[in-house]
């Protein structure tokens, strides 16, 4: 099984469903940025966070679903155990961003996450995706060069830009 191909098929597998996120959606985004680690929380937001405050919280539901757009992946309790985001700019790019708690890291739920985040850009109609990842981050950095191909921009200020390639969606017709 590639998790590229079907990653729904590994989400079930470690009995997760995928859900689309949104505004209504900050108290579970909250909770899942507190139940992480601080190590990972800097990794994903580029600082600790502890205790995710109001502003925090409100960006994190910032997800209007026209140029941002939230997914995860929820247990049988409906809390999350990991969430993706793509914001998009008005140049047929976007950045993303994810993450995975503690919990469940090493899992291939990361990589399977990037597989849905791409066919998403895609369907947005998207070109390229990018994020800032911190150099120090090889976790993360490994994932996405197991899920996707992608160009790393040099390290500058500690960060790497990543940038995606988005094909474009392959349409059946009639």
């Amino acid at each position: 099984l590639d998790v590229r191909d079907d990653p729904q098929a590994m989400f079930r597998r470690h009995q997760l469903r995928f859900v689309a996120l949104g505004s209504h959606d900050r108290a579970r985004l909250t909770r899942l940025v507190e139940a992480s680690s601080v190590e990972s929380q800097y990794l994903r937001f580029h600082r600790a966070t502890g205790r995710v405050t109001t502003s925090l919280a409100r960006e994190l539901a910032d997800l209007d679903g026209r140029t941002a757009h939230g997914m995860g992946l929820a247990d049988a309790n409906g809390e999350l155990v990991a969430e993706a985001r793509i914001r998009t700019h008005g140049d047929g790019s976007g950045d993303f961003a994810l993450l995975v708690r503690d919990d469940h890291q090493g899992l291939g739920l990361g990589t399977g996450l990037i597989g849905v985040v791409v066919r998403h850009a895609q369907l947005l109609g998207l070109h390229s995706l990018h994020a800032r990842v911190l150099a120090c981050n090889k976790a993360m950095l490994g994932v996405l060069a197991r899920a996707v191909p992608m160009t790393v921009g040099p390290v500058r200020g500690g960060m790497i830009r990543v940038t995606i390639p988005i094909a474009p969606a392959n349409y059946t017709t009639c």
